[in-house]
């Protein structure tokens, strides 16, 4: 589905030829105590609603009530067993992918895990030895951190909030130099961990091949694509570890990283850096808000400016520039006179649940007019 594809269409040659999401009709009524397990049934609704399927209703199952109710805690916001981080944020996330209010309690006890380096472990509290998990090589986890972000983010967190940029800034420290991530302090970055930590940054309405996520002239992206057989699937790393042999799951971590979609990718807008060009022969400046993310195409974009430090004018509308399933929006403003200028630009996808005052961006651009000298070449004589 990150990959645009239907999985409905994705038949199999069995009897009755069964797809994928039949499959997983199947589960939520043979095997019960599986389907109910919170993680995959958060998964199961994720997969349900990206899909096109109703999670309440998902072969006479009502997902959602069971992750509301039977898997959740109201009086601690838990959901799933006591400080399992990771699950607790795929339900988040499960959620709101499902049109439901992410209790308050839920979002407060999320952000009260996080670590004073500003990621998350993989549970709270995190020790080792079993039957309790093992903490990570950086006093968080790559992994634990990235979800937690498109949780929060999916909760209405704002992407400017400390939260979520001491979360980046965490993320930021740790990058390698190839460009990826290793939850286990390894020198080279893992198809998962570099899958997870992308997503988180997108979710945070920033490009991981920005100039802020490069190492050594290495993204992420880079990381990803050099590790993808030329068959198709994805290793876990270059050269691969002996152990490493469930090529199915890193394929499909790596996938939604690099189509540029973080969870929970619904038909909603997930926009990246907005930007701003100035023509230095005319003054004029081209604003763009890039890597949408609008599969139903219901999404708008406004921006407005101001002289810096000076009154703001009114929001004006953006025009879109469709690109086959995602979209660009673009405005030139001409006629301004030479200095520093303040862009604001606001995205809303109402039918979505996106709306404007949670997608604020802003930046600023300048056009100094330039008087080039007159050149007078001697006549030869």
């Amino acid at each position: 589905m990150a990959g645009g594809e239907d999985p409905l269409a994705w038949d199999s040659s069995g009897p009755g030829n069964p797809d994928p999401i039949d499959y997983l009709k199947s589960q939520a009524i043979t095997q019960t105590a599986t389907i109910t397990n919170t993680g995959s049934c958060a998964r199961t609704i994720l997969a349900a609603t990206a899909s096109g399927q109703n999670p309440a209703n998902f072969n006479g199952v009502n997902l959602l009530d069971t992750l509301t109710t039977t898997d959740y805690n109201p009086s601690t916001g838990q959901y799933g067993l006591a400080g399992d981080v990771v699950v607790h944020g795929l339900s988040m996330i499960a959620l709101k992918s499902g049109g439901q209010t992410i209790p308050i309690t839920a979002t407060n006890l999320l952000k009260s895990w996080q670590q004073p380096n500003g990621g998350w472990n993989i549970a709270d509290p995190c020790v080792c030895g079993p039957p309790t998990w093992c903490c990570s090589t950086y006093g968080a986890d790559i992994d634990a951190t990235g979800t937690a972000i498109q949780a929060l983010v999916a909760a209405g967190e704002p992407v400017t909030s400390p939260v979520i940029l001491d979360a980046l800034a965490f993320l930021d420290q740790y990058q390698g130099n190839d460009g990826g991530w290793d939850a286990f302090g390894g020198p080279a970055g893992n198809t998962n961990s570099t899958a997870w930590a992308v997503q988180g940054i997108m979710a945070a309405l920033q490009d991981p091949q920005g100039a802020g996520w490069v190492r050594d002239n290495q993204s992420a992206w880079d990381l990803l694509l050099r590790v993808q057989d030329p068959t198709g699937y994805f290793e876990y790393s270059d050269p691969p570890p002996p152990w490493s042999t469930d090529l199915v799951l890193n394929t499909i971590q790596a996938i939604p990283a690099l189509a540029g979609k973080p969870f929970p990718y619904l038909d909603e807008m997930w926009v990246g850096r907005a930007r701003v060009e100035t023509n230095l022969l005319n003054g004029d400046f081209y604003a763009m808000a890039l890597y949408a993310q609008d599969v139903n195409q219901t999404s708008t974009a406004e921006m407005r400016y101001r002289p810096a430090g000076g009154a703001w004018g009114d929001w004006q509308p953006m025009a879109r520039v469709p690109t086959a399933a995602d979209a660009a929006f673009v405005r030139t403003v001409s006629g301004l006179d030479p200095g520093t200028y303040q862009f604001e630009f606001g995205f809303d996808d109402v039918q979505d649940g996106i709306f404007q005052g949670a997608s604020l961006q802003s930046t600023e651009a300048s056009w100094i007019m330039v008087y080039l000298p007159a050149l007078l070449k001697n006549a030869t004589p």
